[in-house]
């Protein structure tokens, strides 16, 4: 018994002497183990550290000079439930649980990414419970740089994707296909860069479908376009000269019906191969003679080529009118068959509208500044809409 008390405590003094002679050489000279310290900031060491439980500091400051290694590494090797392979939490009202800071002004550094190598994976969750909570907040407080970027280097592929109501503060700048879809039955949004020069709004029912509408713009032409069985029938548009213009089947006004509080007036516009612009009213023959002033505003809008005015006598012993003399400022009357009535007349003047004198009649169907993606699928729904609506039926098909 007494051999093996000085076995014990021989040992006992061999670790006690290597312990006080790894202190006296410091801890750097224990190769594969590290040492937690209490003092701070403690001495630097070499090797590794293996905890099995819980570990607690107030701060863990890690840093690697190495660009092939990551100096902090989270990692679940569970491959089925819901799992994490790291958790940082904080409990103040304005605390951060965690932070990526990019400190380098050159070059193109992230203060957090998100990778997700499966098909279905998400990079960056973030998960909001509380009615006023952000999932993600993105804020950029210097007016030269985006608050949110969002970019899909893949051929078609969406750049974002927004589902359910989404609401945005200030201006945003898409490059590529931006996506937003809602349940609560409003039209899903998408946004095409389609090249250096032409971007476009795409709506859409939510879950996909014939689009409904599209807002494009281009160096040369902007607009806005409905749909209706596949087939253009609003456009809104504005072209690189500055010319607005509205193409509809029909152009109304509606106001209440006085007769009825249950019933509208519609009223629909009448229109000509022209862009024209008319004058109208009532005015006095004296002994036979009128000379009528045209307003100012007409004048102005109007072209004197191909202008046009009608008289209509207010007197059953009319002789008839004449129109001796037209002009954009005045047009002047006389009684035919040289009468010498005094009488009212009614008169109305047309006339083309200055800078639309080359009006087009005929145009094609596909005009270039107007995106068409399938040209033989909108030529094959333009036949049925021409069947359907205005009962024309084309002889021949050809694009």
């Amino acid at each position: 018994m007494r051999n093996r008390v000085w076995i014990v405590l021989s040992l006992s003094l061999v670790v006690a002497a290597s312990v006080a002679l790894a202190q006296d050489q410091g801890v750097q000279s224990v190769i594969g183990n590290v040492f937690l310290q209490n003092t701070t900031p403690g001495t630097a060491q070499i090797g590794h550290a293996t905890i099995t439980g819980t570990f607690r500091a107030g701060q863990v400051f890690v840093q690697q000079g190495s660009t092939a290694t990551i100096p902090v590494v989270g990692n679940s090797t569970a491959v089925t439930g819901n799992t994490l392979g790291g958790s940082f939490s904080v409990a103040s009202p304005a605390g951060i649980a965690v932070r990526g800071t990019a400190t380098s002004t050159t070059g193109s550094n992230f203060g957090v990414i998100g990778t997700t190598r499966s098909a279905q994976g998400t990079g960056v969750l973030g998960l909001a419970s509380a009615k006023d909570a952000f999932g993600v907040w993105a804020r950029n407080t210097n007016i030269a740089g985006p608050a949110l970027v969002a970019e899909n280097t893949a051929s078609g592929g969406l750049a974002a994707k927004f589902l359910g109501d989404t609401v945005t503060h200030g201006s945003a700048t898409v490059q590529g296909t931006f996506e937003a879809d809602t349940a609560n039955g409003l039209a899903m949004l998408k946004v095409f860069q389609l090249n250096a020069s032409e971007s476009l709004f795409s709506l859409q029912p939510p879950g996909g479908g014939p689009t409904v509408g599209q807002i494009f713009a281009s160096s040369t032409f902007s607009g806005m376009i409905l749909n209706s069985q596949n087939v253009n029938q609003v456009m809104l548009s504005a072209d690189v000269n500055g010319v607005g213009s509205v193409t509809a089947d029909i152009k109304n006004f509606v106001q209440p019906d006085p007769d009825d509080e249950a019933r509208d007036i519609v009223y629909a516009c009448v229109e000509g191969p022209e862009a024209a612009a008319y004058v109208r009213g009532t005015a006095h023959l004296v002994n036979g003679r009128a000379i009528v002033a045209l307003p100012r505003h007409f004048q102005n809008v109007s072209v004197l080529d191909g202008m046009t005015v009608q008289v209509s006598p207010l007197s059953a012993d009319s002789e008839g009118l004449a129109i001796i003399h037209k002009s954009l400022d005045r047009f002047e009357v006389r009684e035919l068959r040289r009468g010498s009535g005094s009488y009212d007349f009614d008169w109305e003047v047309k006339a083309v509208r200055r800078g639309f004198t080359n009006y087009k009649v005929y145009r094609q169907w596909d005009d270039p500044s107007v995106p068409i993606s399938d040209r033989a699928k909108a030529m094959e729904d333009r036949r049925e809409n021409a069947r359907r609506v205005y009962g024309i039926t084309y002889s021949a098909h050809r694009p």
